[in-house]
């Protein structure tokens, strides 16, 4: 399970990072998302979408 992590680190340093860059993207467009694109920093989102994509790449 780490290892998988770490080669994802090795590959992507700034994973986490860019996951975040994405939620900013949608939070700045509401033309393509709609108004509820303010939703994504709302804090239980916030939270979970790192964490959950790492839980998926993880296992």
């Amino acid at each position: 399970m780490i290892k998988r992590a770490d080669e994802l680190l090795d590959e992507e340093p700034n994973f986490i990072q860019t996951l975040y860059g994405q939620s900013c993207f949608i939070f700045e467009s509401p033309h393509i998302y709609g108004e509820d694109c303010k939703k994504c920093f709302e804090d239980n989102f916030l939270m979970q979408t790192p964490v959950s994509q790492l839980r998926m790449l993880i296992g």
